[in-house]
């Protein structure tokens, strides 16, 4: 059973098991979702691997429609920054951002003789 699912109107609509023990959703669903459409995009862009994230709740998100906001904040040759931002009835509930990092290929090493 899928946490959330993506309806037609580009609205998320979580599942019943998204809320868990609390009166509205459980927070790391909500940071599953955001930092989950960033990847998505930076896999679209080529924007490499995350190696940090940095989640904001800033107020309870309660159990119902989702839009969220996901953009590149800055793109770079080597790292880029993504954001996200979840928005219930037009309230910012939630923010995250994602820095990305791409490998680039390195010298051949020589071994220095002793």
């Amino acid at each position: 059973m899928a946490i959330y699912d993506q309806g037609e109107d580009g609205h998320w609509h979580p599942s019943p098991t998204a809320q868990g023990p609390f009166t509205g959703l459980q927070g790391g669903g909500v940071a599953a979702l955001m930092v989950a459409e960033l990847e998505q995009i930076a896999q679209s862009e080529d924007l490499g691997l995350a190696y940090s994230a940095s989640i904001e709740f800033w107020k309870p998100t309660p159990l119902g429609k989702l839009r969220t906001e996901p953009s590149i904040a800055r793109k770079g040759r080597r790292s880029s920054v993504l954001t996200n931002r979840v928005n219930v009835s037009g309230k910012q509930t939630a923010s995250a951002t994602v820095c990305f990092i791409r490998g680039s290929e390195c010298a051949d090493v020589v071994e220095p003789e002793i």
